[in-house]
């Protein structure tokens, strides 16, 4: 008989087996990654250097700017620009990658996605703030039912040093 992961016998499991397969974005190309390299700044716009690294290991350069006034109208982070520029180029790898044509190498974070970006965080900090509010646990003590009552073992401990006290002497 063997051991699985969690330690009952006969089990022929191992660890490997009760792990899920890793979930897979439709809208990216998982053999194909972008990785930033840097960021500089051009009369009030933030560019982002990319290298797409493809599966056949071949490498290319793009460029992503975001127009800095525009992240202040719609609340956007300055952290978040470089994950949006990332998105925005997989979405159009894999658009291109359907239309059988080649992507630009130079692309702007336009208005219009950074208004569905901060549309989706107002949405998300609205469903957050209707969350129901999280409920005292019964009682006026709580964990009550774990602790020994108040007072109990100074008490105790005083009720000791009294009978040490008081004992007498022969």
């Amino acid at each position: 008989m063997s051991r699985c992961a969690t330690g009952l016998r006969g089990s022929t499991h191992n660890r490997v087996a009760h792990k899920t397969a890793p979930k897979e974005n439709p809208t990216t190309n998982p053999k194909i990654t972008f990785t930033l390299k840097q960021f500089r700044q051009e009369l009030g716009f933030r560019v982002f250097a990319f290298e797409r690294v493809a599966e056949d290991r071949t490498r290319a350069d793009f460029a992503v700017s975001a127009d800095l006034s525009l992240i202040r109208k719609y609340g956007i982070l300055v952290q978040d620009l470089p994950l949006l520029c990332r998105n925005l180029l997989e979405r159009r790898d894999l658009d291109a990658a359907l239309d059988n044509t080649a992507l630009s190498p130079a692309l702007t974070l336009t208005e219009d996605e950074m208004r569905i970006h901060a549309d989706g965080r107002a949405a998300a900090r609205s469903a957050a703030a209707r969350k129901p509010p999280r409920r005292p646990p019964p009682g006026a003590n709580p964990g009550s039912a774990w602790r020994a009552p108040q007072g109990t073992f100074s008490q105790a401990a005083q009720t000791q040093d009294d009978a040490a006290a008081i004992k007498p002497i022969r």
